[in-house]
């Protein structure tokens, strides 16, 4: 049998209207479908999907493509009511002939689409998608489904490390692939995070060491040759973290919002005063190591405690301290945020991520 693809089909006029073609729904352990008029009934398979799943992507598929959506169901279901000749001569009649070329592509493609976009952003709260969205994994059927879209993720990397997580987190380990290519990728990924721990300890130990160069009152020299080096570090990290997690922060390095030294006081006293009403004592904007886009915290004897962060393109505070082992530093709210409005974000933050 000749194959085609859906656009060979449209280009042919070998498609008539969807409606030759439609979802009866399910009777008993049936799946019934009208084909040309006719109805024929739809068993499971040993292995495939249960008859709501069957119903629910027949359904979804048949919106993109009736040629492909025939030839899902007839890969993963049984024919168990009607004829398999007139089933045959229906669906030629309608169709022409499956669309099995391509399919398990177009599968993946609408499976992901089943996920709405608000669904996409909760599962990426809870660190059960990509932080963009992408490779939702809220159960064994989407881990099967990100393992089938693996090959299409913009960072192999990140994608192999999100689906091994998730696939230890609901106890199939045994899906994670064993193929040379994905464990290429989760090697790398490891790689990646071992670089960035290593930078963002260097900076912990740089900060540290400047701290006890002031409380010795070292030269104005020597402070100043180690704020140079802690800079450094902090924007090495920063592009360490851009680059292990490029296809989640807008595909590109670290980009800075561009606002002025004053105007990133004015963004780190808000976030200060925040700090202060959760944490119950008094946190302060630490000036030897405030910079463009970037600034430390201080609480009472501990310094840096509050926090490190960095201001992006799009307004983001990122908490840079906290970020070590996370796809992105977590995010405490914008630029311009009301005091409130940022205790609110770093309270669900917190109870998200299970800090506290």
């Amino acid at each position: 049998m000749k194959l085609f693809t859906f656009e060979q089909f449209v280009n042919e006029s070998r498609v008539t209207e969807a409606l030759a073609v439609s979802n009866r729904g399910i009777s008993g352990d049936t799946l019934l479908v009208s084909i040309n008029g006719n109805e024929y009934g739809y068993g499971t398979m040993k292995g495939g999907p249960d008859l709501e799943e069957l119903s629910r992507k027949f359904s979804k598929m048949m919106t993109f493509s009736v040629g492909k959506a025939l030839a899902w169901l007839k890969k993963n279901a049984e024919l168990v009511k009607g004829s398999a000749k007139n089933e045959s001569e229906d669906i030629e009649a309608t169709v022409g002939e499956l669309v099995y070329e391509g399919l398990e592509e177009f599968e993946n493609q609408i499976s992901e689409r089943e996920v709405s976009a608000e669904e996409r952003e909760k599962l990426a709260d809870k660190g059960y998608a990509l932080p963009d969205g992408s490779f939702p994994i809220a159960n064994v059927e989407d881990l099967k489904n990100a393992i089938k879209a693996y090959g299409r993720a913009k960072d192999q990397a990140a994608a192999a490390k999100h689906i091994a997580k998730r696939a230890k987190a609901l106890g199939a380990e045994d899906l994670i692939p064993q193929s040379e290519d994905f464990q290429k990728s989760l090697k790398e990924s490891s790689i990646n995070e071992d670089k960035v721990k290593d930078m963002h300890d260097k900076a912990s130990k740089l900060k540290s060491e400047l701290a006890e160069l002031k409380s010795k009152k070292a030269s104005p020299a020597s402070i100043a040759a180690k704020e140079e080096q802690l800079k450094r570090a902090a924007k090495a990290l920063r592009n360490l973290k851009a680059d292990a997690y490029e296809s989640s922060v807008n595909e590109a390095k670290f980009k800075p919002m561009g606002l002025s030294k004053e105007e990133t006081l004015k963004v780190a006293k808000l976030y200060a005063e925040a700090i202060s009403k959760l944490e119950g004592k008094k946190c302060t904007v630490n000036m030897d190591s405030l910079e463009e886009d970037s600034f430390d915290l201080d609480l009472p004897g501990d310094e840096y405690a509050g926090g490190s962060y960095s201001i992006d393109s799009d307004g983001n505070v990122y908490n840079d301290g906290m970020g070590v082992g996370m796809k992105t530093p977590p995010i405490y709210g914008k630029y311009d945020d009301s005091v409130a409005t940022i205790v609110k974000n770093i309270k669900k933050v917190i109870s998200e991520l299970g800090w506290r």
